[in-house]
C-alpha cells in the first residue's frame, strides 16, 4: 500500500490525498520527508496540490533547501509565523539558507517564546563563528529580560565565553548599553530583580571566579532594597536518586553563603523574611527578632496555635511582607485608638483591626479581572490595595487598608438593600456575593456618616444612602452588568 501510494503522487495522482485520514496523511508526510527519493516524489505532486492543498505540500517541504520558493511562498500567502511550531522554526533555522533572516524578520514574536529563545541560544553557540549578527542581536539588547536570558544561558553553558562576548557583563545589567553615541542618562533602567538574582545564582554555581559572584551580590543588596538573593540560596534543590526519582535537599554551599551575610540578606530579602526568622532566628538581631514576634501576634486568629496564619505567610511569600510592616506603622501613627486584634476570616482571606483601620490580608480574590473593584460611593474606598497576580491573572496574594467601621448592616431594612441593589445597578455595576447574612458574614457595614462616602460631593448623594450610609466592605466580585461571563474563581481552595 505505501508502495502504491508513494507511486502515485510520483505520477501525479493525488485525488486520494484529499481523502486521507489525519493518521494516514500524517503517516504519509512523515514517510515522505524521511524518503531517500523524497525530491522525486515532491515534483510529481507538487504543482498539483502547492495550493489546493497548501497544508500537506509546505509539512513535506518547509525545510528542503530545494523548494525554498515553494516554500516561502506558501509561508507568506497562507501562514503566519504564530502558525509554526517550534520544531518547524528550528528546522528552517537549521536546514535551509533563508531561514536566519526569517528568525531577524521575526525577532519580535520569538522574544514572547522563552523555550525557542534558548534553541536559538543553542544554535548560535553550535557554530559561534558564523552567527556574530545573532549574537549582536542578544547580547546588547534594548530588552532587559532578553539580555538577562542571553548572559544567562552562557554562564550555564559557556561561562568560558561570557568574558569574550562581553569585556565584562557586570557592566550591562542596567539600559546603559556604552554603545558609542549612546545618550546616557542619570537614572538608567535596572534589570528585573528576578532576573539579576537568578543571573547571580547562575554565576555562584557556575566555574566562573567567586569574585564576580561576590561583585554581583553587593551590586544588588546597593541598587535593590528588596531582593530575592536569600530566596534563591535558601531555596531546596533537587537532587536525583536511584531511576527518575529524586528528593529535595538545600545546597550546603548556599547556606554557608547565607550565613556568612545573613543580617544583610534577611533585611533585603523580598519573600523570605518570615522563613528565615522561624529557621535563622540565631544570625539575626534582638531587635529583629523582637519585631517579627510581634508581627506573628499582631496577626494572628483568635484560638490559634500554629506560629503563623496562612495569611500572613501567604502575604511574606508574595513579597508584600515590607508593604505590611510599612502600613500597621503608618495607620497606627494616624489612629486615634491603638487598638489591635483579629476581626474575622473569610474564604479569601482574613481581616484585623489597626488602630482606627481595618488590615485586610488575602490569599486570593474571586474575582480576576483587570479592575477587581470599581470605586463607587456605595464601596468602601480603599486606602491601600496591593495585589500579587500570578501568570493567569489571578490574586496569589494581596492587601487592603479601609477605615474601622463599626455599625452593622445586620438590622438595615429590605427597603434599604432594595435601593442599593438598584442604585448599584444604576450605576453600571451587580454583585455575585450576598451583601448582608451571607454564609461568611456581612459584606456590607454602615458608616458613621454619609459624608465619609467615596465620592466627591457627598452632599449630592440620594436621601436614602444620606438616612442609611450603607457601603460595601468586600471588594470582591462586583462586574460591569455588560459583562456577562466575568473572570470569577469558582474555588478558592490552595
Amino acid at each position: 500500500m505505501a508502495f502504491n501510494t508513494i507511486q502515485y503522487l510520483k505520477e501525479g495522482k493525488v485525488d486520494f490525498v484529499y481523502s486521507l485520514t489525519i493518521y494516514d496523511r500524517e503517516s504519509l508526510i512523515k514517510y515522505i520527508r524521511n524518503n531517500e527519493d523524497r525530491n522525486t516524489i515532491i515534483n510529481g505532486f507538487l504543482p498539483l496540490l502547492l495550493d489546493s492543498y497548501y497544508r500537506f505540500c509546505f509539512e513535506i517541504i518547509y525545510d528542503n533547501e530545494d523548494y525554498k520558493n515553494e516554500a516561502l511562498y506558501l509561508l507568506n500567502k497562507y501562514y503566519s509565523f504564530d502558525a509554526l511550531d517550534n520544531e518547524k522554526i528550528i528546522n528552517i533555522l537549521n536546514n535551509t539558507s533563508w531561514g536566519k533572516r526569517y528568525i531577524i524578520d521575526h525577532i519580535d514574536e520569538i522574544y514572547k517564546d522563552e523555550d525557542l529563545l534558548l534553541e536559538i541560544f543553542n544554535y548560535i553557540f553550535n557554530d559561534i563563528n558564523n552567527n556574530y549578527d545573532f549574537i549582536k542581536m542578544f547580547y546588547l539588547n534594548d530588552n532587559l529580560h532578553i539580555r538577562y536570558l542571553f548572559m544567562k544561558y552562557i554562564v550555564n553553558n559557556y561561562p568560558e565565553l561570557i568574558n569574550v562576548i562581553y569585556d565584562d557583563f557586570t557592566k550591562y545589567l542596567t539600559s546603559v548599553t556604552y554603545k558609542e553615541n549612546e545618550q546616557l542618562t542619570f537614572l538608567p533602567t535596572l534589570m528585573d530583580m528576578k532576573d539579576i538574582c537568578k543571573l547571580a545564582i547562575a554565576v555562584f554555581n557556575s566555574t566562573l571566579d567567586k569574585k564576580i559572584w561576590e561583585q554581583l551580590k553587593e551590586y544588588i543588596l546597593e541598587n535593590y532594597p528588596s531582593n530575592n538573593l536569600a530566596d534563591e540560596l535558601l531555596s531546596y534543590e533537587e537532587v536525583p536518586l536511584s531511576g527518575s526519582a529524586y528528593t529535595l535537599r538545600h545546597n550546603p554551599l548556599k547556606i554557608e553563603e547565607f550565613v556568612k551575610d545573613a543580617e544583610r540578606l534577611f533585611n533585603t530579602s523580598n519573600s523570605r523574611k518570615l522563613y528565615i526568622y522561624h529557621n535563622y532566628a540565631h544570625l539575626m538581631t534582638e531587635e529583629m527578632r523582637k519585631k517579627y514576634a510581634s508581627i506573628e501576634e499582631m496577626f494572628k486568629k483568635d484560638g490559634q496555635k500554629s506560629y503563623v496564619t496562612s495569611e500572613l505567610e501567604t502575604i511574606y511569600r508574595a513579597g508584600l511582607g515590607s508593604k505590611l510592616e510599612l502600613y500597621v506603622e503608618k495607620y497606627l501613627d494616624l489612629s486615634h485608638s491603638k487598638d489591635m486584634g483579629y476581626i474575622a476570616s473569610g474564604a479569601t482571606g482574613a481581616c484585623y483591626r489597626i488602630g482606627d483601620y481595618v488590615i485586610k490580608l488575602f490569599r486570593t480574590k474571586w474575582s480576576y479581572e483587570d479592575v477587581i473593584c470599581p470605586n463607587l460611593y456605595l464601596i468602601i474606598k480603599n486606602e491601600e490595595e496591593d495585589y500579587v497576580r500570578d501568570n493567569n491573572g489571578i490574586v496569589c496574594g494581596g492587601i487592603e487598608v479601609q477605615r474601622y467601621l463599626t455599625r452593622t448592616a445586620k438590622n438595615v431594612s429590605s427597603e434599604v438593600l432594595v435601593q442599593f441593589e438598584k442604585e448599584l445597578r444604576r450605576l453600571g455595576y451587580y454583585s455575585l456575593d450576598t451583601f448582608v447574612n451571607g454564609t461568611c458574614g456581612d459584606n456590607c457595614m454602615i458608616l458613621d456618616t454619609y459624608k465619609d462616602a467615596n465620592c466627591n460631593n457627598p452632599d449630592r448623594l440620594p436621601e436614602w444612602f444620606k438616612e442609611t450610609p450603607l457601603v460595601l466592605v468586600d471588594r470582591d466580585d462586583i462586574y460591569k452588568l455588560s459583562n456577562k461571563y466575568p473572570k470569577h474563581r469558582h474555588s478558592a481552595g490552595y
